[in-house]
Formats: structure tokens, sequence, C-alpha cells
């Protein structure tokens, strides 16, 4: 689990003597998963290219396709004064794109660096891995997905939807992060992976909301508190897959409005529910929110090569999901009283 995750390809603001033709052509993939193919195609160059100033050996990605091994993307460098372009050698550092690693540490102003690759991919290409990484939400995953099922079948019938919300959202959360964490993945996997694992976020908190919203309001608040949900989720979603950049900090703004919308009906709440759902609702929230403070301090970090910042922050989200589950079981004890 982690913020925001996308590929952006900037044009540069100044022309060289010669201008291209550059377009940025966008068309799903064929892979299962909505996969964005992003093809930068670019006519003749000539001279060097302007945003390579810091960066003189900067790679031309031909295309990139998330999730794709890096061995089947092509790459091209700018063209020489020949005006012809030249495939990168066979030894240098290639980044995982199969191009040239290439960082623009300078710019002028009206500069910008022709590829900008994800803070969150570059991280996890980047930043020790501890070794204990994903094990903690693999097990959960393990535990929550045959866990949802059974909970889903021995539910009372009128409760059966909420609980299916919560279980498969929790279980979808847990697994997605799980994949992302288990190992060390090539850039355009870690970009589709990232991608899933905020989907699972999405998933997890907008089921939480709806089991609340159909097990503990009525009348219009549980319908407020649905489509507030529903519609919140699904947007965040969508952006998510979108192939450019939404604003910074979009994701933890919808995260924290959609997670902590319930809260706005916590009077109706605690009438048609009782106090205790409320405490448990809030406990919950308070334990996502601490993870997310740990998270943005990368503190406490108890032990960078085994248990890291981000192990404390997946173990304060499986608290929080037992809390609510156990407000959930509450509320369900409500429902088969009749």
């Amino acid at each position: 689990m982690s913020g925001m995750s996308t590929i952006r390809v900037a044009r540069n603001t100044t022309r060289p003597a010669a201008s291209p033709t550059v377009w940025v052509r966008l068309r799903l993939g064929r892979r299962v998963g909505a996969l964005v193919v992003v093809t930068w195609s670019s006519a003749r160059l000539r001279g060097r290219a302007p945003g390579a100033r810091a960066c003189p050996r900067v790679a031309m990605v031909r295309s990139v396709l998330l999730g794709q091994p890096p061995t089947s993307l092509e790459s091209r460098r700018p063209a020489g004064r020949g005006g012809r372009g030249h495939p990168p050698p066979a030894t240098g550092p290639l980044d995982p794109f199969g191009g040239y690693r290439c960082r623009v540490v300078e710019q002028s102003p009206g500069e910008r660096p022709i590829l900008e690759r994800s803070v969150n991919t570059e991280r996890a290409l980047t930043l020790p891995r501890p070794r204990l990484r994903g094990r903690s939400h693999l097990l959960a995953a393990i535990i929550t997905l045959p866990g949802a099922i059974a909970w889903t079948i021995t539910a009372p019938s009128g409760g059966r939807v909420a609980v299916a919300a919560f279980g498969f959202g929790m279980a979808a959360m847990f697994s997605f992060s799980a994949l992302l964490h288990l190992k060390r993945w090539d850039a355009g996997t870690y970009e589709f992976l990232f991608r899933l694992d905020h989907t699972g976020i999405y998933l997890a908190i907008g089921g939480t909301g709806v089991a609340v919203a159909l097990l503990g309001l009525e009348g219009w608040a549980s319908w407020a508190l649905l489509v507030g949900m529903v519609t919140g989720s699904l947007i965040g979603i969508v952006v998510e897959w979108l192939p450019f950049a939404p604003p910074k900090g979009f994701n933890s703004a919808v995260y924290l409005a959609i997670g902590w919308l319930p809260v706005a009906l916590l009077p109706w709440l605690w009438f048609s529910a009782g106090p205790t759902v409320v405490a448990l609702l809030l406990l919950g929230g308070v334990l996502y929110t601490v993870g997310a403070t740990v998270v943005g301090l990368r503190r406490p970090d108890p032990s960078p090569t085994w248990f890291g910042y981000h192990e404390v922050f997946h173990l304060l989200v499986i608290a929080a999901v037992v809390v609510h589950a156990v407000m959930v079981e509450v509320l369900l004890s409500r429902v088969a009283q009749g």
C-alpha cells in the first residue's frame, strides 16, 4: 500500500532546431486489468534534445506496457547531428525500462525531463527492502479470503451484501498488497501493481462504508452514506487507472474524505446502532490514520533490514481491519435479532 503511482510523459517546452513531431497515443493493452500502453513517437530529431542538458544520454522510450517485462521494450537515444537515431549499446547503465537510467539534476527555466517515473516505483527500485516486507499482509490475505466466503454464507440473509462488501474488500486489499510487496519487481510491473494496490485500498474503504450504511443506519442517512462511499471509491479507482498523474495529494485526500465520511453521520449512527458501534468505528479509523502517519513520517523504523516502518504500517492496518470486523459482527447481531 502506498501513495499514487503513474507514468508521465512530458513534452519539452523549448523546441530543437528542426521541430520533431511528438505525440502521445493511448490505447488499451491486451492484458486483463485495463493495461495502458503509452507510445511515444518522434519523426526525426536533429541536434541535441533540449531536456538532455543534465543527462546527455537520455533515452527516448519507444513504448511502455505496464506489467510487461523490460526486455520486450524498445528504446532509442536522441539522434546525433547526422539525423539518425542509434539503439543503446549492449553494455551500460540500463534502467528497468530498457534505456539508460537518467535523472535530470539541473534544469534551466522551460525545460522538463522527457520521461518521469513514478515516485513509488523509484523508491521501490532503489530503497532497501526489509526481508519481512509483505509477509503480514500475505498471511492476512490467506485468512481473509476464505473467511470472507464463509462469513458471507453464514451471515443472516439481510446482512449478506454488507458482509460480502466488507469481507471481499479487505481480501482484495490484503491480496494486492501482498502481491506488490513480496518481491522486487521490474519498473513496468511495479507501476501496474501500485495501481492495483491502491485499487484494493479503495475497495476496502468503500466496503467498510457500505457495511455501516446497510447495517448501522436507516432511511436517508443510510442512502447518503451508501452513495457517498460508492461514488468516492469509484472516482478514486477510475483516476488511479488514468495514464496521467492526478494532482499531488489526490489519493490521500480521497482516502481521508471517504474513510472519515461516516463520522459526519455519527449522531444518527449512535441513535441507530449504539455507542459500541460508534466506538469501534472510531478506533479503527484512528488505527488507519496512525498507520498513514507512520508512512508519511517513515517512523518508527525498528529494523530497516528486517522490519521497517512500512511493516509497522501493515500491522496497524491489520489491527484496524480486525476492529472493524468486530464492529460488523456487532451490527449483524442486531440484524439477527430482527
